[in-house]
């Protein structure tokens, strides 16, 4: 559920650049389609200008029949540009510089990033000084395992000698470990209309990113998008200008995010990656942690969920988000002017990462909005769970869950089923754990999951 924020949308409208990224089933296998274009928001309309590139083909016009609809707390309810996708939620973000969101289509889930465009008869070049940071993720079409994500770190202007771009990446087509590589800094030809080619490394060189790509830049060259349109695989990449005074509390507060995540099954005769897409709210208060309240699809049904993500900013640009940090690793580009964040799924270096996806977030208000409400587990005294008076291995211990309804539930201890009997509170065993200490606890059932990170348990 995305917490309301009033924004001027429905009175001001404007001119966007757009990249949307489609995955759906189909009975050729998995299809992967891009799209990007011009997106014009009128009070009450919307119009696209626009070309998709399916599977292996190459980029052609498309004109679907699009519907839109606005409310004056910055949403937007549209029809998916490529026609692919369904019909996609969206939120804009503070200033009304990016618009940010996904799609449920049954079978499908799509990825949208707006960004606002130059007018069309602009004259002016677009600045592009600065350290860029671009989230990529790109898909081998009809493959069911082919995935490769990254975060690529360049300037565009104002280069020094010898200077060069890094990559992080990791992809299902060599071995899937995380790795580092440098090359030479991307060509980038652009119009004052901020449209234009991106190209990467030139063939020969031993790095995943390479080739040419449309790209589009905001006016202040803020963020850009790219995506490919000639034959071949399909990728995106969304680009923003780094901040160079990016701290944990230079982008507190409340951000739409968007997600497009895939795990893919460690086994001799793999399985195909499993997709999910989310959408909803982060919140920002300060602290190391980002809490996230989305609406996660699996292609078949939507789940409310309510996490904990550590993040780390670090003084030299490797800044993490994710479930656990680690030291000179980054997945993560935070921006400055208005604050927003992109990023990967990618693990640690020389680490086997199964978890590929990209994803990005745009501020709606500085405004911090509530944490929702915590689970808390007792045990049979009545007395609280805590770091004083932990659970042990076997115990019967009760959790209240805020908004549950009796019926089929999960309930997990650090990774690991725990027996439990359904009710209000939810009586639960613990497990034998490989590990004492503070654990995760999750609960889960139909429409809701719940995540706390802080269960003390003891032996």
């Amino acid at each position: 559920m995305l917490f309301a924020v009033p924004c001027l949308l429905a009175a001001q409208g404007g001119r966007y650049y757009f990249i949307e990224f489609t995955t759906a089933d189909s009975p050729k296998g998995r299809e992967a389609v891009t799209a990007g274009g011009t997106l014009t928001i009128a009070p009450g309309a919307c119009a696209v200008v626009s070309r998709a590139a399916r599977n292996a083909e190459a980029a052609k016009p498309v004109s679907p029949k699009l519907t839109c609809t606005q409310d004056g707390a910055g949403r937007l309810t549209m029809d998916s540009p490529s026609g692919m996708g369904g019909t996609l939620k969206l939120a804009m973000g503070e200033g009304n510089k990016a618009i940010v969101g996904s799609g449920s289509k049954p079978g499908a889930h799509t990825f949208f990033v707006a960004i606002t465009a130059p007018d069309a008869g602009a004259t002016a070049p677009v600045a592009t000084n600065g350290l860029y940071h671009a989230a990529w993720l790109q898909v081998q079409p009809l493959a069911p395992r082919g995935l490769t994500s990254g975060l690529a770190s360049f300037p565009f202007a104002e280069r020094r000698m010898g200077e060069l771009a890094t990559l992080v990446s990791h992809s299902t087509e060599f071995d899937d470990v995380a790795r580092r590589a440098t090359f030479p800094l991307p060509k980038v030809e652009i119009s004052p209309a901020g449209a234009g080619t991106i190209s990467f490394a030139p063939p020969g060189l031993e790095i995943p990113l390479r080739g040419t790509r449309e790209i589009m830049f905001s006016p202040d060259g803020s963020y850009f998008l790219a995506w490919s349109t000639a034959a071949g695989p399909r990728d995106i990449l969304v680009g923003l200008r780094a901040d160079p005074d990016a701290s944990a509390s230079s982008w507190m507060g409340s951000f739409a995010i968007a997600e497009l995540t895939a795990s893919v099954p460690y086994e001799l005769n793999a399985k195909p990656a499993a997709l999910s897409s989310a959408f909803g709210t982060a919140r920002n208060a300060g602290g190391g942690f980002l809490e996230l309240e989305e609406s996660l699809w699996d292609g078949k049904t939507a789940t409310n969920l309510v996490t904990r993500n550590a993040y780390r900013v670090g003084s030299d640009g490797s800044s993490m988000l994710g479930a656990t940090v680690v030291p000179n690793q980054t997945n993560l580009g935070i921006g400055g002017g208005t604050p927003t964040f992109n990023g990967v799924l990618i693990g640690p270096l020389n680490v086997l990462s199964l978890d590929h996806g990209i994803f990005f977030g745009v501020r709606l208000s500085q405004e911090v909005p509530p944490v929702p409400a915590a689970l808390t587990a007792t045990h049979a005294d009545g007395s609280p769970v805590e770091a004083s008076k932990p659970a042990r291995f076997g115990e019967s211990i009760s959790i209240a869950v805020p908004n549950y309804k009796a019926g089929p539930t999960r309930v997990m201890i650090d990774g690991v089923d725990a027996p439990s009997k359904p009710g209000s509170p939810l009586t639960v065993t613990v497990p034998k754990l490989k590990r004492a200490g503070n654990v995760p606890l999750a609960v889960s059932a139909p429409g809701l999951v719940h995540d706390v990170t802080d269960l003390p348990v003891q032996p």
